[in-house]
């Protein structure tokens, strides 16, 4: 029963008071509950999830949703004809308007609540399976969880109520001699807000079609690019076992009398994550701003960690054990560290940190690699020198005998700590991992587009079988007076043809911004190019084009005699 912030104005003075020194350190009090969801700090007890990402799969359900009621109320507006009779008997008997409207609106409160039940099925189905991908402990707690299924059922009557609102009053103002004329009919056939609803529906879905390659160009890009380190048949194993890293050394030089493993290293950090920073000081007037202090990242290895990793080693030298000193005045630094202190000829220069001796020196400059994910831009990095401090052995294997090499590192652990439960993975299976959310929300985007596509296209065709059926006499009359089967199907299809087209233009501004946004998470990214919003656009086309085609077809092929008899 503390108040955080009372409790929060004590903590300076308490630090102060037991630190023993001054400090520029400071305790910030957060939530625990929100760590998961609404956490980013710098070092984090494991890798958070992203509110944001929470907030984009609503969005996309919703959107999914949205064309799901667009298709209803397209096609229980295009089928008007069908029931302005019925409206119009309804009316001479005395119904008033807003019975019909209440009817209408029960129809597809009534079919919105037979799809919440089909879903909930649906759930129970596939959920394992879900459940599996995304690798988080998620129970179905529907029934069980009474303010939930509170929320689900009006959340299921809003959607009825909403997709069922405009057919209803639209339905309703039919006047009753002329829906029993059937010039209703025709009105509902001249009805343009269909086509401005299928415009909106398809440019959901091309959106979706361009962020998705967008999403699977930019994971291309990571995956092809030259990260600076060698990441491939790179064997670790985590060495932070106490009594284990007692023998690391004499671990490390047996398991390279095996002709198959080609190197070894020691380092506290692996070269695709290196999170840890210090402070380091430098000459006086080296900063711009003249102060003798510099931050960086920082990681201690061993004088085989280049060699091992692939890390080129621009000027200067590696460590070496033949130098009694090392671990306490030599520092390796990067590429980055050397241009942001203005360093042309860092050699010799004086780098002071925490663990190294007041001599502490440059002894060389390696090339920048990508130590952390492409999220964040190449950050200053300092090398230290410390075999007997490191967590992690990497071993460069022979991919001819991997099995066998991995059989042989095990006895030899085994052999200097039978007890030690040996696990290892490789490291370009722990690079991957950096990317774990980016690739399955691409597949989770590539799935959510596939679903809304296929959804436009089940409206697009119910469309394009109502257009064809109103219109068969049309057609037979046109192919009496010798239209061409291509002409005919040019003239089935340009409106729906023309609907998507329009979709496009206003699809791709959106897709643009959306798909820039997420790609602003990365330091490092492709390009968007015009073809990606070309390609979308194409594939919604052709896509559009195909649903359609089997009706088109049919009627174009049909027996004009047999179109002419239709009632």
């Amino acid at each position: 029963n503390t108040d955080p912030d009372e409790f929060a104005d004590k903590l300076p003075a308490h630090l102060a008071k037991h630190s023993g020194q001054q400090r520029t350190s400071s305790f910030v009090l957060q939530p625990i509950k929100s760590i998961h969801l609404k956490s980013d700090a710098f070092i984090e007890i494991s890798e958070n999830y992203k509110m944001s990402n929470i907030y984009i799969f609503s969005c996309i359900a919703f959107v999914i949703l949205f064309i799901a009621c667009i298709n209803y109320i397209n096609l229980v507006t295009a089928r008007a004809s069908r029931r302005s009779k019925e409206i119009g008997i309804r009316k001479v008997v005395g119904a008033r308007r807003k019975q019909l409207v209440r009817q209408l609106l029960g129809e597809s409160i009534v079919l919105s609540f037979t799809a919440f039940f089909a879903a909930v099925f649906l759930l129970a189905l596939f959920f394992p399976a879900f459940r599996a991908f995304v690798d988080k402990p998620m129970e179905i707690s529907i029934f069980s969880d009474a303010p939930f299924l509170l929320e689900a059922i009006g959340l299921v009557f809003l959607v009825g109520l909403l997709a069922g609102i405009f057919p209803a009053l639209y339905l309703s103002s039919f006047r009753p001699v002329s829906a029993l004329k059937g010039i209703a009919a025709s009105s509902a056939g001249r009805f343009n807000m269909r086509n401005v609803l299928v415009i909106i529906q398809f440019s959901v879905s091309i959106i979706l079609i361009a962020v998705t390659l967008t999403i699977m160009k930019q994971m291309n890009y990571i995956r092809s690019r030259n990260m600076g380190f060698d990441r491939e048949q790179v064997l670790v194993i985590d060495v932070r076992y106490p009594k284990l890293r007692d023998h690391i050394l004499n671990i490390k030089s047996t398991v390279l009398q095996n002709t198959n493993v080609l190197g070894a290293s020691l380092s506290d950090n692996l070269p695709t994550n290196i999170v840890p920073r210090i402070t380091a000081r430098v000459e006086e007037g080296t900063l711009p701003d003249s102060k003798d202090s510099f931050g960086s990242y920082y990681t201690v290895v061993d004088q085989d960690f280049l060699d091992v990793h692939g890390i080129e080693l621009l000027s200067g030298r590696n460590f070496s054990e033949k130098f009694a000193r090392e671990s306490e005045e030599s520092v390796i630094i990067n590429e980055t560290a050397a241009n942001r202190l203005g360093w042309k000829e860092p050699i010799g220069k004086m780098y002071k940190t925490v663990a190294l001796a007041e001599d502490g020196r440059v002894i060389g400059v390696i090339k920048d690699f990508h130590f952390q994910s492409l999220h964040h831009s190449i950050q200053p990095l300092t090398l230290m020198f410390g075999p007997n401090w490191c967590r992690y052995l990497s071993l460069k294997i022979n991919s001819s005998d991997i099995k066998g090499t991995i059989g042989f590192i095990r006895e030899t652990v085994e052999s200097f700590k039978p007890d030690y439960p040996f696990t290892y993975f490789f490291l370009d299976e722990s690079f991957d991992e950096m990317y774990q959310e980016e690739q399955k929300l691409g597949k989770l985007f590539g799935n959510f587009t596939t679903l809304a596509v296929f959804i436009s296209c089940l409206g697009l065709f119910g469309l394009a079988s109502f257009a064809v059926e109103t219109r068969t006499k049309e057609v037979g009359i046109r192919k009496v007076l010798g239209a061409s089967i291509s002409s005919i199907m040019m003239l089935i299809s340009k409106g729906l043809t023309r609907s998507v087209f329009f979709a496009n233009i206003f699809a791709w501004p959106v897709a643009y911004f959306v798909a820039h946004k997420w790609l602003e998470n990365f330091a490092y990214r492709v390009n968007l190019g015009m073809w990606v919003f070309i390609l979308s656009g194409l594939a919604s086309l052709a896509i559009a084009l195909l649903t359609i085609s089997c009706q088109t077809v049919k009627a174009a092929t049909a027996n004009p005699a047999d179109s002419l008899r239709y009632e």
